[in-house]
């Protein structure tokens, strides 16, 4: 309970930040709008009042629309940084990389099924476990947010599992099990899941209740 209510509470913080953020830039790219409209109007001849009118409102709303866009832009750079939008995530399975990583496991899951019997026991058996790993890692990291070290130690199980998975792959391409170009497929997604994990990693202090 106590962690549930430190994580309301870091979540409300950065939605009241993030919307002191809104209104400080949009206020402020209204006012900078509107010293360019009266700067025109006092360099310009006189403007009858219904044009003056028409263009306060224009060029209010295109200051609003500047600073929303000027906020977009930061999510969007938070987003592009760790593949996620940190305010909105509750959970660990909304995580892109929880996703991608438990998709990736249930592939292999479907194509290990057409594997020899004799690789049951040993090529088989590990690559389903690695893949597995990997989002159980993440998850048991999720729950370890309170504390960075545990939490980026979890996150690097998870990142070795992957690579792991990846070597597993590579020897069932050599033995003929599974087909090049599946195995290429599943070696980009768990590239871009190395990416991620990376990047969390080394910046724990976006994701870890402080």
């Amino acid at each position: 309970m106590h962690t549930t209510f430190q994580q309301i509470m870091h979540t409300t913080f950065q939605q009241i930040r993030n919307g002191i953020f809104l209104g400080v830039v949009s206020i402020g790219s209204i006012f900078a709008v509107f010293l360019v409209l009266f700067g025109l109007v006092w360099v310009l001849p006189p403007l009858p009042s219904p044009v003056l009118f028409v263009l306060t409102i224009a060029f209010g709303l295109l200051g609003l629309g500047l600073g929303l866009l000027t906020v977009r832009v930061k999510e969007t750079r938070i987003e592009k940084t760790c593949g996620e939008n940190m305010t909105l995530i509750r959970d660990y399975k909304e995580l892109r990389v929880y996703q991608a990583a438990f998709e990736a496991a249930m592939e292999i899951f479907e194509l290990t099924g057409k594997f020899p019997p004799e690789e049951k026991c040993s090529m088989t058996d590990q690559v389903r476990r690695s893949s597995r790993s990997v989002s159980a890692n993440i998850a048991s990291a999720w729950r370890e947010r309170r504390y960075r070290a545990s939490f980026v130690s979890k996150l690097s199980d998870a990142e070795e599992e992957a690579e792991e998975t990846r070597v597993w792959m590579q020897f069932a391409v050599r033995c003929r099990y599974m087909p090049e170009a599946k195995a290429k497929e599943l070696d980009d997604t768990y590239d871009k899941i190395l990416g991620q994990l990376v990047t969390m990693i080394s910046e724990p202090e976006k994701w870890t209740i402080h």
